[in-house]
């Protein structure tokens, strides 16, 4: 009987480990296969921004190594920025948050985002100098298409795009009446 438990016991934690073994397994697959993809879709982005703007061999490996450069500086300044942000929000999640401490927090964390918005800013400059003036002209239109916030991002631009038409505001509807804050009752003037 106790030999029958034993065996019972020792197949259940050999199924159990297995089990676990599996998932973990196919979570880190599941992983590997997702930053791959990332990985596909940088290089493709790339291709794309390349054959826009017609880049020489040249230049393009000249854009790789300042890319090549870039990205470990701003990787490395959102580690600091996503750090900070999780200070923040523990300051803010206290039972009595310190507004003091909460507005110098505040401003690590600004000054982090703004680091990365100088090196994208930098990094851009440098970019533009390799270029030749045709070239120049796109890139700058596609920045300027980006920051416009209507065109898509990373890679799928779409020169024939048109920006989104301006809309009418919306009518009052049941939902707005509902939390409209109610006008104050008038007395209606008794006439004689």
């Amino acid at each position: 009987m106790k030999k029958r438990w034993l065996v019972l016991g020792l197949l259940f934690s050999l199924a159990f480990n297995l089990t676990f073994l599996g998932m973990a397994g196919y979570r880190m697959w599941e992983k590997q296969k997702k930053r791959k993809d990332f990985q596909e879709r940088v290089r493709t982005q790339r291709g794309q921004f390349w054959n826009q703007l017609q880049l020489r061999p040249e230049q393009k490996v000249y854009l790789d190594t300042l890319r090549n450069q870039f990205m470990p500086r701003v990787r490395a300044i959102r580690v600091n920025l996503q750090k900070e942000r999780e200070t923040l929000n523990r300051l803010m999640m206290q039972d009595k948050p310190d507004t003091v401490q909460i507005k110098k927090q505040l401003g690590r964390v600004v000054a982090r985002q703004t680091e990365i918005d100088k090196e994208v800013f930098f990094h851009m400059l440098k970019e533009k100098e390799s270029m030749d003036p045709r070239q120049r002209e796109i890139f700058l239109e596609m920045i300027k298409r980006r920051m416009q916030g209507w065109a898509p991002m990373r890679g799928r631009e779409q020169p024939d795009r048109q920006p989104p038409p301006e809309r009418e505001p919306p009518r009052e509807g049941a939902r707005d009446r509902m939390f409209r804050h109610p006008e104050p009752q008038r007395e209606k003037e008794q006439q004689p």
